[in-house]
């Protein structure tokens, strides 16, 4: 996942960032104007969010949660499983579990969102690879310290993730049509019951035609 972030980074910043863009001020609360109420407001709940990278956690105030505020949820769906284009779709076998590559762009991302508000009015950033980067790699070495400190744990919560993230995206599957109906089923299953497969003693011949 690594190796693909670096190829096509920008590519995939930019689908990272439309799921979470659209969403981000009205999840955390920021507020638009710039009165002083409202930038003070903003000041603090940025301070607040980026002190030790807290806008991840479920919750932020407590630092309980690691990685799962209710953002990710809501986001992840759109920018991987939106259509045939999205991350899931052209690389699936990097998305599950949720790397902690990905992860780590996820982390990226918010945090650079959350510094558009630190000065109190929001302020667009522009999301170059030299600007971000530093952020990253930060990112990944807690996340890469976060995963050893329980292996299994931590990989049965980033499937979980992916599953969450697809659930309501992707296509369920259709019935498959059939010719063996409930009854069939029965009959088919009385008929099984006290043989082995190993040997046949009917007449096949005569069992083929339906002859008596």
């Amino acid at each position: 996942m690594i190796k693909v972030i670096v190829k096509r980074g920008s590519h995939i910043r930019g689908k990272v960032l439309d799921g979470y863009h659209p969403i981000f001020r009205t999840h955390y609360g920021f507020q638009r104007g710039n009165s002083k109420s409202v930038i003070q407001a903003n000041m603090a709940k940025a301070k607040a969010l980026l002190h030790k990278s807290s806008f991840h956690y479920k919750d932020p105030v407590t630092r309980t949660g690691y990685g799962e505020n209710k953002i990710f949820a809501d986001a992840r769906p759109h920018y991987l499983f939106k259509n045939k284009n999205s991350l899931a779709a052209i690389f699936p076998s990097h998305f599950n579990p949720i790397s902690s590559a990905h992860l780590a762009l996820d982390f990226t991302i918010l945090q650079s969102l959350t510094q558009e508000y630190s000065t109190g009015v929001h302020i667009p950033a522009e999301f170059t690879e030299k600007d971000m980067l530093k952020s990253y790699h930060t990112h990944l070495a807690d996340i890469e310290k976060w995963i050893a400190l329980n292996p299994a744990v931590t990989e049965k919560l980033r499937c979980k993730w992916y599953k969450r993230a697809a659930q309501d995206i992707l296509p369920t599957e259709l019935e498959q049509d059939t010719h063996i109906d409930d009854e069939d089923q029965h009959a088919l299953r009385s008929q099984l019951e006290g043989r082995t497969g190993d040997t046949d003693s009917e007449d096949e011949g005569d069992a083929a035609m339906g002859e008596d």
